[in-house]
């Protein structure tokens, strides 16, 4: 259940950003995980496509990237990185 909430909370982000830049598509996000989080590329990538259809992020590109290696003290699970949107 908390990655599905992550998941919903990245793609309602996205779709305000696209909103916010009077957008009709998102083309690409990028996102970083953090690799000591419980949190999977593939496992995003398939939750994203499911709770992306019928918005304006429902055909983009989703580039997951790792963190690399920190010493910082906090998890933070996925961070965004960029949103590329279309006119």
């Amino acid at each position: 259940m908390h990655e599905a909430r992550l998941v919903r909370d990245l793609v309602e982000k996205v779709v305000e950003v696209a909103a916010e830049e009077g957008a009709a598509r998102v083309d690409t996000v990028v996102l970083e995980i953090d690799p000591r989080s419980h949190l999977t590329a593939e496992s995003v990538r398939g939750q994203f496509a499911v709770m992306a259809l019928n918005s304006v992020a429902a055909n983009a590109r989703l580039d997951v990237q790792s963190a690399g290696e920190s010493d910082a003290p906090l998890v933070f699970d996925v961070r965004i990185v960029s949103i590329t949107v279309g006119a």
